[in-house]
């Protein structure tokens, strides 16, 4: 059977005589379309498309002289893409010329310099550096790079949005004529005021860049029946928080943190966040530039890439399950139908590292930053307190324990969990009979003390080491701190209550010498936007589930700012789900930096200098 293969457009069109196996064959490569009018299968133009059909049809697929042209060029592009990766440092000749101060910097970090370029001749791109790296100037200095002036977006956790971008923007590229606005923390009317003058700043003033710093929750947008709204752009119909987003063609837009807001695993509208939907609306001029900023890109799960892809390449990666089932061992479940992920394919694995060549650029602390000191781990394993130790048992047994202020039930096992996980750290209490409040005693916080006074933290003259105290509760961060606090230790703290004004006073006096020598600190509200390179070490309470949001946090610590050895000390309860958990996470990092980090890496770099993409 010859199968006909050629370029139309921006598509792939595959002609061939039926046969029974003809359609379950085409329809297996992601992006597949029967076109009934032209009696055509269609895919998206992509190198990967070209890949899998030829691993599909083998040698009975014919290539039309178009396609061929095509592919030899996008695959000296890729080739390319991949040297560059793999370069110490590269000029940015717009970049010297438009911003000098920040193409200083990024020459005294000239990985800095192969991350910008990587995104500007890329167009659509993950910087997936790890965390602690500089992506935001990485990501300024690939829009400039790139030539690119009017509107460019922007969008970042909220703190991001408010100080580390108009930080860098003001530092960076005070000498040039740019322009940046805030659309975070303000009110409704504030926020769509500030719209309004933007788009009649860019039309009055278009040769200039305008950088649109906002809230990514800024962008949501829901489908609704079409009797309800006017059609949006032929994709459907849908209204949004501001609409005024959608009505803007972007020069480029940024979406910083991307893990947290791009993770989907279906095309489908329904099966989409209104955050989620609102980022695939949004439109960006032809030859702009998209890119996807996360140390940590997977959230926790390989197959969580796809999200950013659809994102970046919507037509390339149009179904979830297609694209999985090309890559990943899927097993569907005889009673319910569902499948379940399993594991990257093996005879895939290589096809999948070229893939992810093209569109991902991945550094970490120890290729381009060698005298930095990699992060030393301290396991710690603690004998829980005797109260502790009967309301955990308690809840093993029963889900439930019966604790000072009544009888705390787990409806659930999620709810179990999140009790044993507490009553691993510390004795609790219930307030009117329903609150449950951590409290002492508390394994955990009498090793903290002591590991205070082997420090001098809270004596006269003890010292200038500076200490992180990082908890998922903020309710355990806010009962050690104060407790600490009744033994004379003074210190920082930083929780999802705390202002961004108040966040940004207390990190400056935490970086000085002198001061607090503690910061307490939520996990998750301190785990982006915040450097406390300050401190040595790093004190974790309790882990996540995620290894991506533990890496977030112990990234705020050791980062590339200061060269110093920085040692982590894991607190964990004998005997307890702790112990199960750091396991599991374990396992799954190693996974993870196996796929991001495995197959790079120095000598890795220095073979696609040599020869390029394999």
């Amino acid at each position: 059977m010859i199968v006909r293969v050629e370029r139309e457009g921006k598509r792939i069109w595959l002609r061939a005589a039926w046969s029974p196996s003809l359609p379950s064959k085409c329809g297996s490569i992601s992006g597949a379309s029967w076109r009934a009018s032209n009696k055509v299968w269609s895919y998206p133009l992509s190198y990967a498309t070209c890949t899998a059909l030829r691993a599909v049809f083998g040698d009975s697929l014919e290539i039309g002289p178009g396609l061929q042209s095509w592919a030899r060029i996008e695959k000296q592009r890729r080739r390319a893409l991949g040297r560059l990766s793999g370069l110490p440092g590269v000029h940015l000749d717009r970049l010297a010329v438009v911003a000098p101060k920040l193409a200083a910097a990024m020459e005294r970090r000239s990985y800095q310099q192969v991350g910008a370029a990587f995104v500007a001749r890329a167009g659509t791109a993950i910087n997936a550096d790890s965390p602690g790296l500089g992506k935001t100037l990485e990501a300024i200095g690939a829009i400039i790079e790139a030539g690119l002036v009017g509107p460019q977006l922007v969008l970042a956790p909220k703190t991001a949005a408010l100080v580390t971008w108009p930080q860098e923007i003001e530092t960076w590229l005070e000498e040039t004529d740019d322009a940046f606005y805030v659309l975070a923390g303000q009110s409704r009317k504030e926020k769509e005021r500030g719209l309004a003058m933007i788009i009649e700043y860019c039309r009055e003033y278009p040769n200039i860049r305008h950088w649109v710093l906002a809230n990514t929750e800024m962008v949501r947008a829901s489908w609704i029946p079409a009797a309800k709204a006017v059609a949006w752009k032929n994709k459907g119909y849908a209204e949004a928080d501001y609409p005024e987003f959608f009505g803007i063609n972007w020069s480029s837009i940024t979406v910083d943190e991307s893990h947290k807001s791009l993770v989907c695993n279906s095309s489908l509208r329904k099966g989409m966040t209104q955050q989620r939907c609102g980022l695939s609306l949004l439109v960006v001029k032809p030859g702009g530039i998209r890119q996807a900023l996360s140390g940590t890109p997977f959230r926790g799960k390989l197959w969580n890439l796809w999200g950013t892809l659809n994102w970046l390449r919507p037509e390339q990666y149009s179904s979830f399950w297609r694209w999985a089932e090309y890559y990943f061992n899927v097993e569907e479940d005889y009673f319910s139908k569902s499948k379940n992920i399993i594991g990257l394919r093996k005879d895939r694995e290589e096809e999948f590292y070229a893939e992810l060549r093209s569109v991902m650029i991945r550094r970490t602390k120890r290729e381009v930053v060698k005298e930095l000191p990699e992060k030393q781990y301290a396991p710690i394993l603690l004998a829980m307190e005797p109260r502790q130790k009967t309301a955990y048992q308690s809840m093993v047994r029963n889900a439930l324990a019966k604790i000072d202020g009544g009888i705390l039930m787990a409806n659930g096992v999620l709810a179990e969990t999140i009790r044993l996980k507490q009553f691993a750290t510390s004795a609790g209490r219930l307030e009117d009979g329903e609150t449950f409040r951590p409290a002492l005693p508390s394994n955990k916080f009498n090793w903290l003390m002591q590991f205070f006074e082997d420090r001098g933290i809270g004596e006269e003259d003890g010292g200038d080491s500076k200490v992180v105290v990082a908890s998922q509760f903020t309710a355990v961060v806010n009962l050690f701190a104060e407790a600490a606090a009744e033994k004379g230790v003074e210190s920082f703290i930083l929780t999802g209550k705390t202002s961004t004004k108040k966040r940004v006073g207390i990190q400056r006096r935490f970086q000085r010498k002198g001061g607090p020598r503690v910061f307490f600190m939520n996990s998750l509200a301190g785990g982006v936007s915040i450097t406390l390179d300050a401190a040595d070490e790093l004190v974790l309470i309790d882990e996540t589930y995620n290894p991506d949001d533990q890496e977030q946090v112990e990234d705020r610590v050791h980062r590339v700012s200061r060269i110093h050895q920085v040692t982590i000390y894991q607190l964990r309860s004998k005997g307890t789900i702790e112990e199960v958990i750091a396991q599991r996470a374990e396992e799954a990092d190693e996974i993870q930096k196996h796929i991001l980090d495995g197959k790079r890496g120095v000598e890795y770099a220095k073979q696609l200098i040599a020869g390029g993409e394999r």
